[in-house]
């Protein structure tokens, strides 16, 4: 645009690096489950939200500067037909804002069913109700032979 590398330069960038986060949070979630510390959790779902606002006003930044570019083209580099890539990258960064935001709310909102539910408790063990609460009579393994049945152990 304008001769300026820049304002796509700053796009992709930006772009790349959200992509690899989004795969780096996607398999923090993919765990998250499988923790058992409260603090780790809570740490990824607040980084996740803190990243995902701020990934966001760096695409509103990124939209702005490529809006002011766009208003600068004359009207020649308009009428080519490169013109739509302009506006395809518009598209994007708008499109991005409202998404990181999204994001950032649904970690927000997860953050405080969180508080309740998530944080309050460590893990709890799924098979629980399965141990058996009566109590413990005699060991399954002892050097208690019973010898009426004919069985002598060999040492």
């Amino acid at each position: 645009m304008n001769n300026d590398g820049t304002a796509c330069g700053y796009g992709i960038l930006i772009g790349v690096i959200g992509f690899l986060s989004c795969i780096i949070f996607l398999i923090l979630d993919a765990r998250f489950e499988n923790l058992s510390s409260i603090k780790i959790r809570k740490r990824i779902v607040v980084s996740d939200m803190v990243f995902s606002f701020a990934w966001s006003v760096v695409w509103f930044l990124i939209f702005c500067y490529n809006a002011n570019e766009w208003r600068k083209t004359s009207a020649e580099i308009e009428a080519k037909s490169e013109a739509y890539l302009i506006r395809i990258s518009l598209a994007f960064t708008f499109f991005s804002i409202i998404t990181w935001s999204m994001i950032g709310l649904l970690n927000f909102l997860r953050y405080r069913q969180g508080v309740s539910d998530i944080f309050e408790n460590g893990y709890e063990d799924p098979n629980q109700e399965n141990i058996p609460t009566e109590p413990y009579h005699q060991a399954p393994f002892n050097n208690n032979f019973n010898t009426d049945m004919g069985y002598q152990a060999n040492y």
